[in-house]
């Protein structure tokens, strides 16, 4: 058993708030994780495995590269009911499609690293599957070069424990930045997200959106972090939560932050937080919903508007049999 601190806020709030990191205990990884993946003839894909030097955890490690043009890879990591690791490592100089699954029962730690070269793009689909009893810690620095772009699509809906640290780097000149999380939590569920975008080349652009659902005794933290730094002028960024509280027991924390150096920029942030008012549940009553049926379709739509930004069919399968397992 080891402790984990990770998900640190860039700029620390009140400690008596506790949401300055996450602190967890976690179960030693006892090896590599399971991988299996698919890639497009154009896209090089290599598994293999490699060692931390500081903590001597084998991990599974992926290394996924695109040179020119465009192409697709599909990536399924599983913790196989144990706690296991994987390193994946994403490198394009064309359009890269990524569809990341990441599912299993036990305890998994998925390390991601990202470069987008000059005018390239990479798309990131994460899918989890995880079990209601699984947990995950997911760590990812991307690094995005001038005129290059940085697509994220994320659907997490409920472990556990799963905890994301993402951080985007726009180094160059018009490094945009688009990431989209979609989130259920529910009963004995926990979430916890530290997004993080350094704005540093000039004219970048980074929009952070995030829509959720919570129920029973859901929690979920949300810190997101724009950061302009001193030469990013001509930047813009804007980050926005939509959370929906479907039961009187939830616990949702949301910091939405702007850290700024840099005088010529433009940043916007705010957060949708509310419950369903008991008009809302009249009206639907009056056309023959129970308040049960109504909570799952909300649920279920988080689900469907993730699958209609990711537009695959395969991606599509995997989200709804996992929210049908819990709605």
């Amino acid at each position: 058993m080891t402790e984990l601190r990770i998900n640190k806020l860039p700029s620390p709030t009140w400690n008596f708030l506790k949401v300055n990191e996450a602190v967890i205990n976690w179960d030693t990884p006892a090896g590599k994780a399971a991988v299996d993946i698919n890639a497009d003839e154009i896209v090089s894909a290599v598994g293999g495995e490699q060692t931390d030097e500081c903590s001597d955890i084998n991990y599974a490690a992926v290394t996924v590269k695109l040179r020119e043009r465009s192409g697709s890879v599909r990536i399924n990591i599983t913790d196989e009911g144990e706690s296991r690791a994987a390193a994946l490592s994403l490198v394009s100089e064309g359009d890269l499609t990524a569809f990341l699954n990441i599912g299993g029962s036990g305890s998994l730690i998925v390390d991601v690293n990202a470069k987008v070269q000059s005018s390239a793009k990479i798309r990131l689909i994460i899918n989890q599957t995880t079990s209601h009893s699984g947990r995950l810690v997911m760590r990812m620095n991307t690094d995005v070069l001038s005129g290059g772009t940085f697509e994220i699509l994320s659907f997490f809906p409920g472990t556990s424990g799963t905890f994301v640290d993402n951080n985007v780097r726009l180094i160059g000149n018009e490094a945009i930045l688009k990431s989209k999380t979609a989130y259920i939590a529910g009963e004995g569920e926990k979430l916890d997200l530290n997004y993080t975008a350094d704005q540093i080349g000039k004219r970048t652009h980074s929009d952070i959106k995030l829509r959720g659902a919570l129920d029973g005794t859901g929690e979920k933290i949300f810190r997101g972090t724009i950061d302009f730094k001193q030469g990013s002028g001509g930047s813009v960024g804007s980050e926005s939560e939509n959370v929906l509280l479907l039961s009187d027991d939830v616990v949702n924390k949301t910091l939405p932050i702007i850290l700024c150096s840099e005088e010529d920029i433009s940043g916007i942030h705010g957060a949708t937080i509310g419950d369903l008012s008991d008009e809302e549940l009249i009206y639907f009553a009056s056309r023959g919903f129970s308040k049960e049926q109504v909570l799952k379709m909300l649920k279920n739509s988080i689900c469907e508007d993730f699958c209609r930004d990711a537009n695959d069919p395969q991606t599509e399968e995997l989200a709804v049999k996992r929210t049908v397992s819990k709605v």
